[in-house]
């Protein structure tokens, strides 16, 4: 190889070992840029779903604070958007979106049917479950360790029942067009909900943390009568209702045993008390030794639907109480009295539902959606919006979680399976079949990838205002040796062992 050729070998190796190099570089220079990218995306991802938690927080003061209202049978009164704050350019906000059927932004889990305490009848009452699928599911309870399901979600391992049952149509979902801001108009909003025909699925039905404080409208224990008559009990008749119903009371207990709040209601008749009077003995007196009452349907938010699971309620008579309660006024709306004090029920009716309602709820579901805006557009986009779906515990003065679950990618995961779900029924059908079924409507969904649920490491839930954060773990295993409401409040150390976490087993 003479020096000519040995020149040109040498630059092509020397160009060669340049593009190599630059190619290295850059490739370099992309992947630090894709871990800075990777790591901006992490660290917002964090930092909103510490609004999320903070935004939790902040809902369970607004709510705690409205106990009060609660004890009187009132609904919380909360903003369709809070904000954390506020640097001039961008806003950290906390949205509540609406996913109620009716559009509700905060769902009284009380207004629903608690499956771990519905009877055979009152499940095969619901409009939404067909024929077998009631008797499916006490089967299934029946199974369960402590016969309870711990999530609406375990009803999905139930041969019979599918994703449609539960959640209605899937392809509906919606959470992250709320938290983009991209909700239908006024008009729109209103025409869809007139058009609503009960419940979309189980899922607005039904529900596992239907329960309330024993206490009475003063935020005092209620009275317990399912005891033997003792100097404490008279005492504590004495200093509601006065020494003469004290005495008469315990005249009564030589005659009859206090089983359940239908005795008491019974008592009433028999002494021929005026309905109006019933109201602050139903207040005060209970026939359940627990701190906790597991249960019972709240009359003031419940649906038709759920309301014609009660005996001797009727379509007719559930349609007359939703639309009566909408004027009720302070003295009747706190009472569970207010149906016969209305006439939508009579006497002996009233008396067969008076140990299954209530008129409080003291769980509140919510749909939150956590992070930043323009400061300009405050209801606009929500940047990296985290969305997360929780039951807020009012029963003690300090909010608690009994549920939390990340539901980001809901939407997303929720339209893929219905997408997937049309395709695979029309891949099964007859060559010329156009994916419609015989009516016209869309074919029917069934198995939808779980949503992305938070883990109890990612989700460290400092929501009880401890100095040490607790896990949602953590948090529910202490709701079990919590006082639960005031210093009068009573119960035994024995009986707050038996729940599991704040739910009665």
């Amino acid at each position: 190889m003479n020096s000519a050729e040995r020149r040109g070998f040498v630059i092509i190796a020397v160009l060669v070992a340049g593009i190599s190099g630059l190619w290295v570089a850059t490739s370099l220079l992309f992947l630090a840029q894709s871990d800075v990218r990777s790591a901006e995306v992490t660290m917002s991802r964090t930092q909103h779903r510490s609004l999320g938690l903070s935004g939790l927080r902040l809902l369970g003061d607004v709510l705690v604070d409205q106990r009060d209202r609660l004890l009187l049978g009132q609904i919380p009164i909360v903003e369709s958007q809070y904000s954390l704050w506020d640097d001039g350019a961008r806003e950290a906000v906390v949205r509540l979106l609406p996913f109620g059927p009716g559009g509700e932004r905060i769902i009284a889990e009380a207004g629903r049917l608690d499956v771990n305490h519905a009877t055979l009848e009152q499940l095969s009452r619901l409009a939404t479950l067909e024929p077998g699928q009631a008797q499916a599911i006490m089967d299934a309870r029946d199974r369960l360790p402590g016969q309870r399901f711990h999530s609406l979600h375990d009803l999905l391992a139930i041969e019979g029942i599918d994703t449609y049952d539960l959640f209605g149509e899937l392809s509906e979902e919606d959470s992250m067009d709320q938290a983009l801001g991209r909700e239908e108009d006024l008009a729109e909003r209103v025409s869809q909900r007139l058009a609503l025909s009960g419940a979309r699925g189980l899922i607005d039905v039904l529900t596992v943390y239907g329960f309330e404080p024993n206490l009475q409208s003063n935020g005092r224990r209620r009275i317990d009568l399912n005891v033997p008559w003792s100097d404490e009990l008279a005492r504590r008749v004495t200093e509601r209702f006065g020494e003469g119903a004290a005495n008469a009371l315990e005249g009564v207990f030589q005659q009859t045993t206090f089983d359940d709040d239908a005795k008491i209601v019974q008592v009433l008749r028999e002494f021929k008390v005026p309905t109006r009077d019933w109201i602050e003995p139903l207040d005060a007196l209970t026939t359940r030794s627990r701190v906790h009452v597991a249960g019972r349907v709240d009359l003031n938010t419940a649906s038709v639907d759920v309301l014609e699971t009660l005996p001797g309620i009727d379509r007719s008579r559930a349609d007359r109480l939703v639309a009566e309660r909408e004027s009720l006024d302070r003295e009747e709306r706190g009472s569970i009295v207010w149906p016969l004090l209305r006439d939508v029920l009579p006497v002996d009716d009233f008396e067969g539902i008076a140990d299954l309602v209530t008129v409080r709820s003291w769980t509140w579901r919510v749909r939150i959606a956590a992070g930043t805006v323009e400061a300009d557009d405050p209801d606009g986009p929500i940047q990296d919006a985290v969305v997360y779906e929780a039951v807020i515990d009012l029963a003690d003065p300090q909010p608690r979680l009994g549920y939390l679950r990340e539901i980001t990618m809901l939407q997303t995961a929720s339209r893929l399976a219905a997408a997937l779900e049309i395709e695979k029924e029309i891949q099964a059908s007859p060559v010329g079949s156009t994916g419609l079924d015989s009516e016209g409507g869309d074919l029917g969904t069934e198995g939808i990838p779980d949503p992305e649920i938070a883990t109890l490491d990612d989700l460290e839930a400092d929501f009880l205002l401890d100095d040490d954060p607790l896990s949602l773990e953590d948090d529910l295993e202490e709701l079990g040796d919590e006082p639960m409401a005031s210093e009068d409040l009573e119960g035994s150390p024995a009986e707050a062992s038996n729940r599991i976490g704040r739910w009665l087993p």
